[in-house]
Order: C-alpha cells, then sequence, then structure tokens
C-alpha cells in the first residue's frame, strides 16, 4: 500500500513540475525486429506479418529459432521466402536461451540492425503502431530503452477466463507503477516481451545469461 501511494504521490508531483528533457531528431533513425523463437508455430506467422505491417518500416526482420521442436522451423522458412530481403531466419546450433541469441545477432548483425533494435518474443502480435509509438520516447536523449506492456485476449473455458482477467489486472498495476516509476526517475523493470533498444546500448551492455529470466534482468 504504501508503494501505491509514494506512486500516485509521483504521478502527480511530475503532471504539474513537467521534466525537462534535451530533445533529438527520431525521423532518421532507423530499426530491426528481433524476435526470439522457442516452439512459436501458433503464433509466428501472425506476429511477422503484425511486424511486417508497422506504421514504423523496419529495415529487417530476424528470427531466432532456439532449437524449437515443434513446426517453427518449417513456419521460419517459409516466411523468410515470402519476405525476401526482409525476414532473415537464423536456427540455432544448440538450445542456449534467449538472452545468448539476441546478443549473438547484435554482434553478429550489428551494422545491419539499425540505430534501434526491437526485440519482440515470438508469442506476441505488436499493434501496427507499436513500434512508433515506442520510438516517440526515444526524442529524450537520456532514453536508451523503452518497454511496451501486453494485454490479453480471453479465449477458452472458464478456467482460462478466469485466469486471464487476474493476468489483465495484473498488466494494469504494473502500467501504473511503470508510470510512476519513470516519473520519479528511477530504474524500472523492462518488460522482456517487447522492448525497444538503442542497438548501441545492448552492444555495449549485452543481456546476462546467467538467469532465466535475462531479459528482465537487463
Amino acid at each position: 500500500m504504501l508503494g501505491i501511494i509514494v506512486d500516485a504521490i509521483s504521478v502527480l508531483i511530475r503532471h504539474f513540475v513537467p521534466k525537462i528533457i534535451e530533445k533529438r531528431e527520431i525521423q532518421e533513425l532507423t530499426v530491426s525486429a528481433v524476435c526470439p523463437l522457442f516452439n512459436e508455430e501458433g503464433t509466428l506467422e501472425d506476429g511477422v506479418r503484425a511486424l511486417a505491417c508497422q506504421t514504423e518500416p523496419l529495415k529487417n526482420i530476424y528470427l531466432l529459432d532456439d532449437c524449437s521442436t515443434d513446426g517453427t522451423e518449417a513456419i521460419g522458412r517459409r516466411i523468410q521466402e515470402q519476405y525476401p530481403g526482409r525476414v532473415i531466419y537464423c536456427r540455432m546450433s544448440q538450445n542456449s536461451g534467449k538472452g545468448h541469441n539476441i546478443n549473438k545477432i547484435v554482434e553478429s548483425a550489428y551494422f545491419d540492425l539499425g540505430d534501434l533494435v526491437f526485440v519482440c518474443d515470438g508469442d506476441c502480435v505488436p499493434l501496427p503502431d507499436c513500434i512508433a509509438e515506442l520510438k516517440r520516447k526515444f526524442a529524450d536523449k537520456a532514453v536508451v530503452a523503452v518497454t511496451g506492456l501486453p494485454f490479453m485476449i480471453e479465449t477458452g473455458g472458464l478456467v482460462n477466463r478466469f485466469f486471464c482477467k487476474g493476468k489483465i489486472w495484473q498488466v494494469n498495476c504494473m502500467n501504473f507503477r511503470k508510470t510512476a516509476q519513470v516519473c520519479r526517475d528511477s530504474m524500472g523493470v523492462l518488460c522482456g516481451a517487447v522492448t525497444l533498444y538503442d542497438t548501441r546500448i545492448v552492444r555495449k551492455h549485452p543481456l546476462p545469461i546467467r538467469t532465466a529470466s535475462e531479459d528482465l534482468d537487463h
């Protein structure tokens, strides 16, 4: 409860005392997407289609398959053929984890990624203006990473809808708390599912690979 009170006060103070920022032009900043995959056959096509239709055009879309055991590989290779020169499917030689694979592609394809890199889990389907909205935040020179928040669609039976409602409540609460963290310039936890990074920062500070939640740690 004390944390919620502090958050509310932080939002109010920032509302009446706006933060002074050093602005930069963002029109020329280029973006590529990196999608870590593991057994994503059910959502991969929808996700890539959503990336290809973003209002913010992407230089490249990298699909990093961490040795999936379902139909992800076949779908990934087919998608690469559908979007020649835009989608690059990469199947890893061994299962190494999300953080390791992201670090590897940032290092090996650094000059092809562009100024910003959009990391999007394979089971996420971003809204058409998702990347454009995240990119707007980079108008502040101090910003090096911007996180998005997911929303869930209620499907299935009663039990599934019950858990989905609980997750929706959790996400809404996180949204408020993240807003408050920004208002008081405190360190916040990035949502690993959808994050837009300054490419230079990810190269300089690779994702830690010592834990199962390396993207959140980052």
